[in-house]
């Protein structure tokens, strides 16, 4: 073994010897960037319909089980999962011939119920007029026709909402009450925007 000293930045000649002392040189490592593309991991709560084994398998293009088409993603973690919606952003960014792997895991959801709020269609339509429903970023659009009763009315704006499978929410209605549900349970869904909005064709809609 060398004798030669060990010059520590920062440690005085009148410090104990022998002792304990570490150096953390910053901005040491190489200069150059990584080689190679780096992959992804996408991980979240599964939607109910999903079949993933949560916590423990990660799906991608390479493994047993493989994920890497859309419909690979709804059958393994559900329609308007964390995992869907997040893929579809990632592609959007990436496009469909990009080097990058995209890889998935499930963690277990919350044991809660899943986040809901209402949308109350009031009275039966007196003219023409169109019912829109934000869900986070996107919208859907509910033409009311006149004489259409409240029940008509919320069925047809349930139908539209279920419509849109990339949708991190689903919706039932009864007698005018539109309940929206989020896909996956626990508190997380409390973060899902929504809002509707009626614009009548005249001044005389009768609902709100």
């Amino acid at each position: 073994m060398s004798n030669a000293s060990i010059v520590l930045t920062g440690i005085g000649s009148n410090f104990p010897n022998p002792g304990i002392y570490a150096q953390i040189n910053f901005a040491a490592g190489p200069s150059g960037p990584a080689s190679g593309p780096r992959n992804i991991l996408v991980y979240g709560n599964k939607a109910s319909a999903g079949t993933a084994t949560n916590n423990t398998v990660v799906y991608g293009p390479d493994t047993a089980v493989t994920c890497q088409t859309e419909s690979d993603v709804i059958t393994l973690f559900g329609a308007g999962s964390h995992h869907h919606r997040m893929a579809l952003r990632i592609w959007a960014v990436l496009g469909n011939n990009s080097p990058i792997g995209i890889y998935f895991i499930s963690v277990t959801p919350s044991a809660g119920a899943a986040a809901s709020t209402t949308c109350v269609i009031a009275t039966t339509a007196l003219s023409v007029g169109n019912h829109r429903f934000w869900c986070v970023d996107q919208f859907i659009d509910t033409a009311i026709n006149v004489g259409d009763t409240a029940t008509t009315i919320g069925a047809n704006v349930a139908i539209n909402i279920n419509s849109q499978t990339r949708w991190p929410v689903t919706a039932a209605s009864v007698a005018g009450t539109v309940t929206v549900t989020a896909v996956v349970p626990g508190l997380e869904g409390n973060w899902i925007k929504v809002q509707a909005q009626i614009t009548p064709g005249t001044a005389t809609i009768g609902t709100t």
